[in-house]
């Protein structure tokens, strides 16, 4: 196999497992129903369902599309969190912006490499296959050491420690404990592994439209 080959098959392998993880990370963050479950779960008597309403709309819209240039308390569900907490949804939000632009350059090199196999005439079955693994893998390293790779997670993401919040005071981390980033991790490690063995599943059965 040519050093070329070789590259582009490590390329859209890495690029399959890239497009798919970040893919259902973006999906989890977009429902509306993610933040409106986790306010719920904490039972706090003194929220209303409007509290409730107004503090997971806020959420959303903060994380989804970034924190309002006005100033703390003039967006509504704002009220609920300080300053601190607020500034680090900035970031997070930022995050998330850098995770939709790489599935989506996972995805156009995914599409341009996919064609470039067809016209060689080679399958891209094992690809996904391939990507599959990549996922199984990095899932299995992730979940026996979530603990430490949490904290290097946001180590490596932040760069300030707003996101050492305390359960005492911050209404942020109660609504978002570890084990809700555990939980979620496990579910789109789950997804991508069944998208990339249905694609390979599919992508096996499919006739070289280019032959």
């Amino acid at each position: 196999m040519k050093p070329l080959s070789i590259f582009l098959s490590i390329l859209i392998t890495l690029s399959l497992a890239v497009f798919f993880l970040t893919n259902n990370v973006s999906i989890i963050a977009i429902l509306k129903s993610t933040y409106l479950k986790q306010v719920q779960s904490l039972n706090v008597e003194q929220f209303t369902n409007e509290d409730e309403k107004l503090i997971s709309n806020y959420l959303w819209r903060t994380i989804n599309f970034g924190v309002s240039k006005n100033a703390k308390g003039s967006e509504e569900g704002s009220n609920y969190f300080s300053s601190k907490e607020i500034t680090h949804l900035k970031d997070v939000s930022n995050i998330f912006k850098i995770v939709r632009i790489v599935c989506l350059v996972s995805l156009i090199l995914v599409i341009l490499l996919s064609i470039y196999f067809f016209k060689k005439r080679k399958s891209i079955a094992k690809f996904f296959l391939y990507g599959c693994l990549i996922v199984i893998i990095f899932g299995l390293i992730v979940a026996f050491t979530f603990d430490k790779s949490f904290i290097l997670f946001h180590i490596i993401s932040f760069n300030n420690d707003l996101w050492l919040l305390n359960p005492e005071t911050d209404l942020l981390i109660n609504i978002f404990p570890e084990s809700f980033f555990l939980n979620n991790f496990v579910l789109v490690i789950g997804l991508s592994i069944i998208e990339l063995f249905v694609g390979y599943i599919i992508s096996s059965r499919v006739n070289h439209p280019f032959s």
